[in-house]
């Protein structure tokens, strides 16, 4: 027992003494690594600086991109339109935010620069009556702009397609750039409509050759007319006409009128079209075939007459003389379009060709322009066919000029070396001042008789004459009695 206990003894201590020795070990090399999240990192497109021609839809996202690393393609948002509107030009700067799927937002501005070119302001009527003039040269009207639309009630459409306007000026066009005008516009009463383009620059002369009305329903429908510019111009007139047209259109009416544009249009003009040259018909014997001896060809001489799309809506009868004009268009195979517009005048007939039209006034104011100018004055004046024989002006606000209110016409062919006398028989319910002329409306109004200034008029009918030898021929004289102020002292009513 004495040896067994001896060596489990000496055990204890050699493992007593293994446990206190130093042990020096080398363990291999760990690296730990936190993984964090993705943030991703967001890439933009689209956002260069943009200039837009008022007037024109534009979509604030169109060409705006944002992607990044996680998602892709982002949905972006504007986050603030700076109040924008293409109806006002000016300066603009556009918010835009794209967040993706970790919660990673970004925002990025883009500048928008409305510019005047060729399209209208406000041609939704979004902004009520912004932009747009109701002028009633030779009729009466009222208009409202509620619900996005311009609403005109018509009480006197006068003899003439331009008696009533509403109109907006400073377009600009460019030569050789053909435009096309759209419009929508319903009447319940059926009445006419037609719409084009006046140069400012140059007297307010009509581009196209005269205007081309449609009959309207009571529903909205589309009206189109094309003008191809042949210089560049600096300052055009949009024009809606609402004055008389058709027959019918002389009872009062409302006229509904909505998302009126302008925009450039491809025109090929690779098709040449005969047999379109001026005509000149007459008031009560109207029948016209506008096909008829009409052709086109193409640029490699193929015969598409029977590809011809007419646009013509012409009267049977007329109160004034008026220039209309049919419209020609062919579209070819490849898409592309061509088109004419040819002038088709109709006159008022009468027994000599020096006459006035209706100078009896038995037929009321056919043939007589009602022409208050409100353009350039403040002119308001009624006319009124008395029904027998005779017709009166009513004269509310005289303006500051005479030619602001006239009751003229511009239709007699004198001939050089003869001689003519001009007479008109006038009363007044109170004395006041008139100007009677016989001008020469295509040579800035000259005179071709000597102009009556001031002349006294009174209470009683009183004959006036002018006598004149014609120095040369004149086609389209004008003959006009001027009742705005003559003096600076012309009493209204």
């Amino acid at each position: 027992m004495k040896k067994l206990f001896g060596f489990i003894a000496i055990l204890a201590l050699v493992i007593l003494l293994a446990a206190c020795e130093t042990v020096t070990t080398t363990a291999p090399a760990t690296t730990t690594t936190t993984t964090e999240a993705p943030i991703g990192v967001i890439t933009w497109a689209g956002l260069a600086d943009a200039q837009v021609v008022r007037g024109d839809a534009v979509d604030l996202l169109e060409g705006v991109t944002a992607t990044d690393t996680i998602d892709g393609a982002l949905t972006v948002t504007v986050s603030d339109d700076d109040a924008f509107t293409s109806a006002l030009a000016g300066g603009y700067v556009v918010t835009y935010t794209a967040t993706n799927s970790t919660g990673v937002t970004e925002t990025r501005t883009k500048n928008f620069t409305v510019v005047i070119r060729h399209n209208v302001a406000n041609g939704d009527f979004a902004i009520p009556s912004y932009g747009w003039n109701l002028d009633n040269p030779g009729g009466a009207s009222t208009v409202s702009y509620v619900g996005g639309v311009a609403t005109i009630s018509i009480t006197n459409a006068g003899n003439s397609w331009w008696g009533i306007q509403l109109n907006q000026q400073n377009m600009i066009f460019q030569e050789g750039v053909t435009y096309k005008l759209t419009l929508q516009a319903k009447s319940d009463e059926g009445r006419s409509i037609s719409a084009g383009f006046e140069d400012v620059n140059a007297g307010y002369a009509m581009l196209n050759p005269g205007f081309q009305p449609m009959v309207l329903t009571d529903e909205f429908q589309e009206y189109a007319v094309y003008y191809t510019a042949d210089s560049d111009k600096t300052n055009i007139k949009v024009v809606v006409y609402l004055g008389w047209q058709m027959p019918g259109d002389e009872d009062a009416a409302t006229i509904v009128i909505d998302d009126i544009n302008v925009e450039i249009v491809e025109c090929a003009n690779n098709v040449d079209f005969d047999g379109v040259e001026d005509v000149t018909l007459y008031s009560g014997s109207v029948d016209f075939d506008p096909l008829l001896g009409v052709t086109a060809t193409d640029a490699m001489d193929n015969d598409v007459t029977d590809e011809i799309d007419v646009i013509a809506v012409l009267p049977t009868e007329v109160r004034a003389g008026s220039p209309y004009y049919v419209t020609y268009m062919v579209t070819l195979n490849d898409g592309s379009f061509s088109y004419f517009n040819r002038k088709v005048v109709i006159e008022l007939a009468k027994d000599f060709e020096y006459q006035a039209v209706n100078g009896s006034f038995d037929n009321g104011l056919v043939g007589w322009t009602q022409d208050v100018n409100q353009t350039n004055g403040t002119g308001a004046a009624t006319f009124t066919d008395n029904g027998d024989g005779t017709v009166s002006i009513l004269v509310t606000n005289a303006s500051d000029a005479g030619w602001h209110i006239q009751l003229q016409q511009a239709s007699s062919t004198f001939r050089s070396g003869e001689t003519y006398v001009v007479r008109i028989v006038l009363k007044a319910d109170a004395a006041r001042k008139v100007t009677i002329e016989c001008v020469d409306p295509s040579n800035g109004f000259s005179q071709i008789a000597p102009t009556l200034n001031a002349v006294q008029i009174g209470t009683d009918w009183t004959t006036y004459e002018m006598q004149f030898t014609a120095d040369r021929d004149y086609t389209n004289a004008k003959i006009g009695l001027l009742l705005g102020d003559v003096d600076g002292l012309t009493p209204d009513n």
